[in-house]
């Protein structure tokens, strides 16, 4: 397997998995690859990796570098490809190569799917924050909130949304007031 920065070339691939994996409310309306590239070059704290096996595509994790923290925004493997350590790869790349502290949005433990997406971040290190009940702003202006929960790994400590200003106000362009 092989971990590299997200090329122009793989936009494409990279949009197709994004969209079949992530539900509307969990992310940006982007409007093809020549958007998502507009977007990254006027982002200068967000990066994306590509993971290939056998020479094909076949997952992605985006992060975003902050004062403190990396927060991991997306991670998705085709269906096709899971099972065979590629997300584990990605996440364990992210820690040794950028940042062991890290940040991540989780569904609740409501659903079995949910369950064991925390239990494969758990396996990596992350612990689950119990410490407040976190709403992820929506990602358009007339999108709708949605219910997480919030994973740290390393030396991230949230204990309010205070201690989210920098993310709140670059990913989700939400300013927060006290």
């Amino acid at each position: 397997m092989e971990i590299t920065n997200l090329s122009q070339a793989q936009y494409p691939e990279f949009l197709a998995l994004y969209e079949e994996s992530f539900p509307e409310a969990q992310r940006r309306p982007y409007r093809g690859a020549e958007d998502f590239a507009r977007f990254a070059a006027e982002h200068h704290k967000f990066h994306a990796l590509a993971a290939f096996d056998e020479g094909k595509f076949v997952g992605f994790l985006n992060y975003w570098r902050f004062n403190g923290f990396t927060y991991i925004e997306h991670l998705a493997v085709k269906p096709e490809s899971r099972g065979k350590g590629i997300g584990t790869a990605l996440v364990e790349y992210l820690i040794k190569n950028v940042s062991q502290n890290l940040l991540l949005e989780v569904e609740p433990p409501l659903t079995n799917e949910a369950r064991s997406r925390i239990a494969f971040y758990q396996g990596l290190g992350f612990t689950l924050n119990n410490h407040f009940m976190y709403t992820q702003p929506p990602y358009t202006r007339f999108g709708e909130n949605v219910s997480m929960r919030l994973m740290t790994h390393g030396d991230v400590t949230v204990n309010d949304y205070g201690d989210l200003k920098e993310l709140l106000a670059e990913v989700y362009n939400t300013a927060f007031t006290a």
